[in-house]
């Protein structure tokens, strides 16, 4: 599934990054491991000269602490958020 995902964005490099820790993140929220989705994006994100510095990196942990009701749901938002 990865693979396909990089394969759909072959001429922008960066977006094939976002989208390889989109899928990263949504496997483990998919087991309901919303620190480890957000932990391995964050981490994934800094891997790349393109993300790494991504205004909404910070936003994550602001977001957990203010909507702390369902943190699988607030992690999927976020993460689907990234462009």
């Amino acid at each position: 599934m990865i693979e396909n995902r990089e394969l759909e964005y072959a001429d922008d490099p960066v977006s094939a990054h976002v989208a390889w820790c989109k899928t990263r993140a949504e496997e483990l929220l998919a087991q309901g491991d919303w620190a480890g989705a957000f932990t391995s994006f964050q981490s994934d994100m800094r891997k790349h000269t393109g993300t790494m510095n991504h205004s909404q990196l910070t936003t994550g942990m602001s977001l957990l602490l203010a909507e702390s009701s369902d943190h699988v749901a607030v992690i999927r938002r976020w993460i689907q958020g990234f462009r």
